[in-house]
């Protein structure tokens, strides 16, 4: 409720009338706000006023309210319904702004680092709500004048510092939700003027302290502690002074709500006691060395268990003298040494060496290739030809070292198709019909064509001739004969 109020006051705040003009020290803080996170692009698209727009007066975006001229008031306050998120890097030194009174950073995907983060003197409300936080709390960097910290929906580092007892104006402390662990300190309880204190859904265990029941604050009424791993309470929360508003359910006590618990609310237990009388414990903190509950084995003055040394001086020492040191003299007879005096092979000021293949007092042989490379990759081909490329030995056909041939028609393993009779490649040369290379056809008779049909029809027809014509006729036919058989030896075919 209080912070929902303070954001409407805030949003009502907005100075009217003529623009305010900002001191350099708090614009250049807000130019590298805007520069480490998206707010200027998400400004655009969810109305907050112009925020990183420099165009116009700081003092006029929504995110800030100002008060004559200085920066008063700031919250950077993601819409989560919208699914659209500030993102980026949140600068963590905030002392620029040292008129600066409430600072609420709430829903942004933005990171904050909490162990450099520095806080502006005057800061008195500060609420860092579902933001992703670096670091440890430490209330050193928080300014005295701090007098409610909200911290919710995220995580820290380690737990609640003891130097919380610092912010002696503090009256207002909610913790919720936030994954811190750790005991509360019993300086939480001196702050002079605390009223309210919340810390719920958290890590934080162990026992409460007997002082909060006499709280430095005589104020304080109201206690929750809620949901976290808190093992132990005192017994007087009955007397205590915010007894009538105070709630520790859900935690994990052994005991469930007594008498002494007053009108604080504790609930059931939920927890037990262990072996060794410890709520909620393990079952460990009563073993001895040898894990033997409530056994008597201790560890000696050498670390041994149930060793009988009393003497620490005569415990183990190593080369340099140091107890229960590691150091060992090394293969070089050197305490602590590196074996820098070995060789590959493990030989103090041996002669082993890695060759170029790294092989201890190798040959330089196991890693060369075909041409004596080391780690090389050249192999022989398939023509036997260190980095060939496996063309120098093959035939047409792709057989290395195969018969096959191109014939002079270009053909592999061919048959010289395009030749022509005469011999030549793509000639034009054919046989004419006397079966004559070249010929026009005219120095074959009768007999001549009888002949190319077979020996049997020419005999027939020398009859023929030699009935008709006589015996000059079969002459003439037989001398046509022999020139043919002559021309069909010699002619190309």
């Amino acid at each position: 409720m209080l912070l929902l109020l303070l954001l409407l006051l805030f949003q009502c705040a907005l100075v009217a009338g003529d623009a305010q003009v900002l001191i350099d020290s708090e614009r250049a803080f807000l130019s590298a706000l805007c520069n480490s996170t998206n707010l200027r692009s998400y400004s655009k698209s969810n109305n907050l006023n112009g925020a990183c727009d420099f165009t116009l007066e700081p003092c006029t975006w929504n995110i800030v309210t100002c008060v004559n001229n200085r920066i008063a008031d700031m919250a950077i306050i993601g819409d989560v319904a919208s699914l659209q998120f500030i993102t980026g890097t949140l600068p963590s030194d905030f002392s620029a702004l040292d008129t600066l009174n409430n600072l609420v950073l709430d829903s942004l995907a933005t990171t904050l680092d909490l162990d450099t983060l520095v806080l502006p003197p005057a800061l008195q409300y500060l609420a860092l709500n579902s933001l992703p936080l670096s670091g440890a709390l430490n209330f050193t960097r928080f300014p005295s004048t701090l007098i409610q910290f909200f911290l919710t929906g995220s995580t820290v580092s380690g737990g609640l510092p003891a130097n919380v007892g610092l912010l002696t104006s503090m009256n207002y402390l909610k913790i919720v939700d936030v994954k811190i662990g750790g005991a509360l300190p019993a300086e939480l309880f001196t702050l002079p003027k605390l009223f309210t204190l919340i810390i719920t859904g958290t890590d934080v265990t162990g026992a409460l302290p007997d002082s909060m029941c006499t709280p430095a604050s005589p104020t304080l009424t109201t206690l929750q502690l809620d949901f976290n791993l808190l093992t132990q309470r005192p017994l007087c929360l009955g007397s205590a002074p915010f007894a009538a508003h105070c709630s520790m359910q859900g935690n994990y006590f052994c005991v469930d709500q007594a008498p002494s618990d007053g009108a604080c609310q504790v609930g059931a237990a939920n927890a037990v006691v262990d072996q060794c009388g410890v709520c909620g414990g393990n079952d460990v903190e009563c073993a001895d060395c040898k894990g033997t509950l409530h056994g008597t084995a201790r560890y000696d003055a050498c670390d041994v268990c149930s060793g009988t040394q009393d003497d620490v001086s005569l415990c183990p020492h190593d080369c340099l003298g140091v107890l229960f040191g590691s150091c060992v003299y090394d293969v070089c007879d050197v305490c602590c040494g590196d074996a820098a005096c070995a060789d590959c092979a493990g030989k103090p000021y041996g002669t082993a060496r890695y060759d170029s293949c790294d092989t201890c007092d190798g040959f330089d042989q196991f890693c060369l290739d075909c041409a004596g490379v080391a780690g090389g990759v050249s192999q022989y081909d398939v023509c036997d030809v260190c980095g060939g490329d496996g063309t120098s030995c093959v035939d047409c056909m792709g057989f290395a070292n195969g018969a096959y041939t191109y014939d002079r028609c270009d053909v592999c393993f061919g048959e010289n198709a395009c030749v022509d009779c005469a011999g030549v490649v793509d000639g034009s040369a054919a046989y004419d019909r006397c079966e004559i290379c070249g010929g026009d056809g005219s120095l074959c008779g009768l007999g001549v064509v009888l002949y190319t049909v077979g020996y049997e029809t020419t005999i027939v027809a020398a009859l023929v001739v030699l009935a008709v014509l006589g015996t000059a006729g079969v002459l003439v036919m037989c001398v046509l004969f022999r020139r043919r058989r002559r021309a069909l030896a010699v002619a190309p075919r």
